[in-house]
């Protein structure tokens, strides 16, 4: 645990805020990643059919970052 704390520690010394998640590989990178693919994907389609609305809706739900 001491190797957490230091890196923490550095991470506060950088002006960054450190992100603790279990030792799953990926699991970060994923869940930050695919609301942003999504968004990529689906928004040329709602911008050709006019529906801004219920996109931004589900972008809501679906980016854990805002």
């Amino acid at each position: 645990m001491a190797m957490v704390e230091r890196m923490a520690a550095f991470c506060h010394h950088i002006d960054r805020l450190p992100l603790l998640v279990k030792s799953t590989p990926g699991f970060l990178v994923n869940r930050l990643l695919m609301p942003y693919l999504l968004e990529a994907i689906l928004f040329p389609q709602a911008v050709l059919v006019g529906e801004y609305q219920p996109f931004l809706a589900l972008l809501a739900v679906l980016n854990p970052v805002r």
